[in-house]
């Protein structure tokens, strides 16, 4: 039996959900069948079913009904959540999605999905966000995405967010970081402008852990990071050069503060890889160029909202 007051959130970092399809504007030549990763219809429907078999777990051992919000991040387009709500693992709970292309130029973006049975939406856009290159000019990333919503009556403002990568290393991608954690300081701002009263809720991949600069500029603002406790204790997401990382960061309002819970990280061991110097990593699509054939390089983390 689900409790019906018990309610739960999360977020899922889905590891280049791609579709097989080569987008012309976007650099996803990769996943396609010729491209380097062999991204074929097989693997898709593969990880399209891996996805969705998770996305209808989380929250089980509470005994929750599955996520009422699902915060989505390396999500190609509109086409690949289609073919994610409709499979017959998820179908059934009648999940839509808010999702806007952004100027990535891989082209994966921030997306959510949504119960229309419990969620109201009430206002949906992206945010740009612009960093500074080398010269000043001025560089285009992932959008945040900001949804004001109702879950049963109660109003709540999301933003899901995908922040720069490590990708060239941590020193030269910090800046980057922050620029991202100022302009969504802003529109924290923005959103208790119209009412300071409005609760927040923020979800994503941070590419950096709580203890972090970037993040610490936003519970500096009053903000709680629910996922402090999990780093206290050495939990993590992903694993980063061999270590243990907690990018994957719920971050809320105090005025929820009674209501929700502290954050939780999905893995059970189906999640994982069972064997071998990584036994215990998330099992995921690919290490490199190598076809793995598993969910995610990264855990789903949620939390619990009651009503």
């Amino acid at each position: 039996m689900y409790d019906r007051s018990l309610f739960s959130i999360a977020f899922y970092n889905t590891e280049n959900f791609f579709d097989t399809r080569d987008d012309p504007f976007t650099q996803d030549d990769f996943y396609t069948p010729g491209g380097v990763f062999h991204w074929t219809l097989k693997r898709y429907f593969n990880k399209t079913r891996k996805i969705a078999r998770v996305i209808a777990r989380i929250g089980s051992k509470e005994k929750t009904n599955p996520p009422v919000i699902v915060g989505l991040a390396e999500i190609e387009n509109k086409s690949v959540l289609n073919d994610l709500i409709k499979h017959r693992t998820i179908k059934r709970f009648g999940y839509r999605f808010i999702h806007f292309d952004s100027p990535d130029r891989r082209g994966i973006d921030t997306a959510l999905l949504y119960r229309p049975q419990f969620v109201e939406i009430l206002k949906a856009r992206p945010v740009p966000v612009y960093l500074t290159g080398k010269l000043g000019e001025s560089i285009p990333t992932r959008d945040f995405l900001h949804v004001k919503l109702r879950i049963k009556g109660q109003t709540l403002n999301v933003v899901i967010v995908h922040w720069p990568s490590r990708r060239e290393g941590f020193k030269q991608s910090h800046p980057k970081r922050m620029q991202a954690a100022r302009q969504l300081l802003e529109l924290i701002r923005q959103i208790r402008f119209e009412n300071p009263s409005n609760r927040i809720l923020i979800m994503g991949d941070f590419n950096a852990d709580p203890e972090f600069e970037s993040v610490q500029l936003l519970t500096r603002e009053g903000l709680i990071n629910l996922a402090a406790k999990l780093q206290i204790k050495r939990h993590g997401t992903l694993i980063h050069h061999r270590k243990w990382q907690l990018f994957d960061q719920i971050i809320i309002s105090p005025g929820l503060q009674k209501k929700i819970s502290r954050q939780k990280i999905y893995k059970p061991f189906w999640l994982k890889v069972y064997r071998g110097i990584e036994k215990g990593f998330p099992f995921r699509t690919f290490k490199g160029k190598r076809y793995n054939g598993g969910y995610s390089d990264h855990f789903p983390v949620y939390v619990l909202y009651r009503l």
